[in-house]
């Protein structure tokens, strides 16, 4: 029994001679907005604090132990000045009542606490911020308040633009690759609104990351942000006239014009910069996987790639919500480039392949009209196309058994090719002669020729000549037949 009571107090000596474990606990943070009344409110994290210009941020700090240097991480929109335990401890610019009193400080600052202010158990920590050179309102103007050690706390933005930093490269000669593919071939012209698309990812991501190395004065902020939503609008649109142009030609026009309305009114009604930004990239998202579900039953390989690269890509973006903006958003687009620059590569080595040549026989033949859609070249007789109609840089052909080929040239080429056997009665359409069964009136104005089981096409007013000299010689041809 003695010994056993020996060995227990040699036991709690040498605990008591092991170094107290170093602790820093800190308190969730009170802001408190000066606007005309004094209000405050505890939060986890700083939140909108109306639109006041001076507030006063606090926490409590318990520390145990000796946790080695310490210092306060501040990023703001605003001027700060900060203070331990009622002491200044650094100042960010120059906090004032007015707009000619404040000197504007920096974006992100760290500034060092003192080792001898720091006392054990509870210490309080206070910054007073004021933004009165902001050009516009901001619910949000706090975006960090923290304590942590120095080094860590200056590493932390450059450890969240890792991933993203890491694909920069990937874009930029994504931008630069695509923008090259025109001078080999021009007919690929998807190419252009790929670069476009990489370029302003390429300056976005530039934008978003400066924050970690750039050292800016706080109102720069708010150009900042400005311009990335105005970026991801951008993108939004170029994205969706690219998936209409790959998948459905015949809207690309109504596409782009849609999304741009849309992103247009996100940018206005969004309530902050972040949910301006990350609305237009869904809207961009959603944009693609609608047009690429569209292009299923033309495109079905790419169009299944598209749509499940979309999908995943929104389901990312609403799980991380803003977070996606800074790494997510970049991530997602690398991919989809990698994806797309094995396809735009696969599709400047067709030429060589050369899928199916004609002979010159099949060539020579009137009757014969030329279409390449894709990868396969089909020679039909001009009676088994119903109508042409205009789909961009490519063409839509009608065929009478109810398929629709896409040719790879414009509609006026396909009508040189056809060799007067078509008619062109709309800017848009024209039609095979033997196929006109009639006009019918278009439901708001105007006709419609129709074309028997092939459907029917309208009819332009710059064209209604044309048209009416096509029924007349369709009735002066069925007359000859029934005699």
């Amino acid at each position: 029994m003695p010994r056993a009571l020996i060995c227990l107090f040699a036991l709690m000596m040498a605990m008591t001679a092991l170094p107290v474990r170093a602790e820093v606990r800190v308190e969730p943070t009170v802001i408190c907005a000066t606007n005309g009344s004094r209000h405050c409110a505890p939060m986890v994290e700083p939140r909108p604090a109306g639109e006041a210009k001076d507030i006063t941020l606090s926490r409590g700090v318990f520390v145990v132990g000796a946790p080695g240097p310490l210092a306060v991480r501040l990023v703001a929109m605003g001027s700060s000045q900060v203070r331990w335990n009622g002491v200044v401890i650094g100042e960010n610019g120059v906090v004032g009542d007015s707009a000619a009193d404040e000197q504007p400080g920096r974006f992100r600052t760290v500034v060092a606490v003192p080792p001898e202010l720091v006392r054990q158990g509870e210490n309080t920590l206070t910054a007073r911020v004021t933004s009165h050179h902001l050009w516009l309102a901001v619910r949000q103007p706090v975006h960090e308040f923290s304590v942590g050690a120095p080094a860590d706390l200056a590493a932390t933005e450059v450890r969240d633009y890792v991933p993203a930093l890491a694909v920069a490269g990937l874009l930029f000669f994504a931008a630069l690759g695509f923008g090259l593919v025109p001078l080999i071939d021009p007919s690929q012209r998807g190419a252009v609104l790929l670069a476009g698309m990489a370029a302003i990812a390429t300056l976005q991501l530039a934008i978003e990351s400066a924050r970690a190395f750039v050292p800016y004065p706080y109102p720069w902020q708010l150009a900042r942000i400005a311009v990335i939503a105005f970026l991801a609008a951008m993108t939004a649109v170029l994205m969706a006239r690219y998936a209409a142009w790959r998948f459905v030609p015949a809207r690309t026009g109504l596409a782009t014009v849609a999304t741009a309305i849309i992103v247009g009114a996100v940018l206005l009604f969004s309530p902050g910069f972040d949910a301006k930004a990350l609305g237009c990239l869904i809207v961009g998202i959603a944009a693609v996987a609608i047009l690429a579900a569209a292009g299923l039953r033309t495109r079905p390989a790419s169009a299944w790639m598209t749509l499940t690269t979309a999908a995943g890509a929104g389901v990312l973006a609403f799980a991380q919500g803003a977070g996606f903006l800074d790494s997510g958003y970049y991530l997602a687009l690398a991919a989809v480039f990698a994806a797309l620059m094995v396809e735009q590569v696969r599709l400047l080595r067709r030429p060589a392949e050369a899928p199916e040549t004609p002979t010159a026989s099949q060539l020579e033949r009137t009757d014969v009209v030329r279409i390449s859609d894709g990868r396969r070249v089909h020679l039909l007789r001009s009676d088994d196309i119903a109508w042409l109609k205009a789909a961009d840089d490519y063409c839509e052909v009608g065929l009478t058994d109810g398929r629709t080929l896409l040719n790879g040239a414009t509609l006026l080429a396909t009508l040189a090719a056809g060799r007067g056997r078509f008619v062109r009665v709309h800017r848009s359409y024209a039609v095979n002669p033997h196929h006109v069964t009639g006009t019918e009136v278009r439901p708001g104005g105007g006709r419609l020729i129709m074309l028997g089981a092939a459907g029917h096409v309208p009819v332009g007013r710059v064209y209604r000549l044309d048209a009416d000299r096509l029924l007349d010689e369709g009735t002066a041809e069925q007359r000859i037949s029934s005699v």
